[in-house]
């Protein structure tokens, strides 16, 4: 099965679907600077809470979309040069959505190495179980308090992503004192400073307060709604069961490819073929997209796509039946 691999990956060269698109992350990047730009001069034209509540939305989806750019800078989709997509990953990551890219990559490159895998793949480490091979270790608390709930817990936690993200990039900091930390630790102070003293000198307290959680809350709640449809619900391997390429595809779903969720998802919805080519660059996933799905037709490999609100359906559907089964 290998061998089907490189064939569709000789054929995703063939296409030149591995070109870089500067013209796209040029665009990209200028309208994300100046949106964010535009969204903290913002704060200093109005106490309103009213606009300040609008501005703290754009704010958060502003930093999540930063989030995504440095998503695709670390797996090297951006740059030909490894060293300069790791420099703007660190700066990207840091400066605007105050996370540490070495904590992200870490995590994110074992779940690519090890997706949907039992005590493999991190992004299972979450207080939600979507298979019984998942159940062992888990606390007493967990199930009798949290198990019989998880369907409706999972999507009132989502909000919160983006706080934790911050908790475990200073924990990921602290712990792996480098010249490179103790950068990310730099950006990662720049943020908030910047942040709080416009909040704090130019509107009033109870507005100040209003904005930093609702632009928190936003942007854990756009971040969950990003990743989540990606694999929560899919097939779960056993831990000493190795994932295979085919794996890649059968543990993973897409989302129906619009111009809206594209751009809205950063790509992302189009997860399928990113596991398979992680350093394509986004853009030409719509024709790497047509190509996998028909690879997947001629070889009998099942190639799931939905819609976002289909994909929430299968999530609340799969963590329901394992609430029920488990209890």
């Amino acid at each position: 099965m290998n061998e089907g691999y490189e064939d569709l990956r000789a054929e995703m060269f063939a296409q030149g679907l591995f070109q870089r698109t500067y013209g796209y992350y040029a665009i990209y990047g200028f309208l994300l600077m100046s949106c964010t730009g535009l969204s903290l001069y913002f704060i200093t034209l109005t106490p309103s809470p009213l606009a300040q509540f609008f501005n703290a939305i754009l704010l958060g989806v502003c930093f999540v979309q930063a989030g995504m750019l440095g998503h695709d800078l670390s797996h090297d989709e951006v740059f030909s040069s490894h060293r300069l997509n790791k420099f703007f990953a660190v700066i990207v990551w840091g400066l605007f959505a105050a996370a540490s890219e070495g904590k992200w990559f870490e995590k994110h490159n074992d779940h690519h190495k090890h997706v949907n895998r039992v005590n493999h793949d991190p992004d299972l480490d979450i207080p939600f179980l979507f298979s019984e091979k998942q159940l062992a270790d888990r606390s007493q608390f967990f199930k009798r308090y949290m198990l019989p709930h998880q369907h409706v817990l999972f999507f009132c936690f989502l909000p919160l992503v983006y706080l934790g993200i911050h908790r475990e990039s200073l924990k990921y900091i602290s712990r792996h004192p480098s010249r490179r930390s103790i950068a990310e630790f730099a950006l990662f102070v720049v943020h908030f400073t910047v942040l709080l003293y416009l909040l704090f000198a130019y509107l009033p307290v109870s507005v100040a307060i209003m904005f930093f959680i609702v632009h928190a809350l936003v942007g854990g709640l756009y971040m969950g709604l990003a990743f989540a449809p990606n694999h929560k619900g899919e097939e779960i391997t056993d831990e000493n069961t190795p994932v295979t390429w085919v794996n890649q595809i059968t543990s993973t779903r897409d989302l129906y490819p619009t111009r809206f969720v594209f751009h809205a998802m950063g790509g992302l919805n189009f997860q399928i073929e990113h596991h398979l080519f992680p350093a394509m660059p986004r853009m030409h996933y719509f024709k790497a997209n047509i190509i996998v799905k028909d690879f997947c037709s001629k070889n009998s490999i099942p190639f799931h796509e939905t819609s976002m609100w289909g994909s929430m359906k299968e999530i609340y559907a799969a963590l329901k039946r394992e609430s029920t089964v488990l209890q």
